[in-house]
């Protein structure tokens, strides 16, 4: 038996060792675990000596009427898309504007690209703030 095994041995309580041939035979050849042993018989010695807690009368139910009452649970709403028709006609409207934009400026573009920059700014704008209200109104919804 080795050190770490006899002493998960002695850290069981008192007499439910697994094996007591061999933990009492490894402690009697190794001082280390004999001090554990000691040092447990010791700690047992203390907390019998010790005194025990009595609750205050009617604790029980003081704890019991004071604990919070469970969060109903509530089922998370896990659609892809969100149910506003804004949210999902969006998209798509800044990405036709974009098209158009490119199709039919595009002499103008080449020249100054402001106005399509305008466009895939919003468009970005639109699907970062969309995903972060999605995630903040599903972290909300999670128990």
């Amino acid at each position: 038996m080795r050190c770490e095994e006899a002493q998960n041995e002695l850290a069981r309580e008192q007499g439910h060792a697994v094996v007591p041939g061999a933990l009492a035979s490894h402690l009697a050849s190794c001082p280390t675990c004999e001090r554990v042993r000691r040092l447990y018989g010791r700690m047992d010695v203390a907390l019998t000596q010790g005194p025990v807690w009595e609750p205050p009368v009617e604790f029980g139910r003081r704890v019991a009427a004071s604990a919070l009452r469970p969060a109903p649970h509530r089922v998370a709403d896990r659609r892809i898309f969100s149910p506003g028709v804004f949210d999902l006609v969006m998209p798509g409207l800044l990405v036709a504007a974009t098209g158009c934009v490119a199709g039919v400026a595009s002499d103008v573009l080449i020249v100054d690209a402001v106005p399509l920059t305008w466009l895939c700014a919003a468009l970005s704008l639109w699907v970062g703030a969309s995903f972060t209200h999605r995630v903040i109104r599903l972290r909300d919804l999670l128990p």
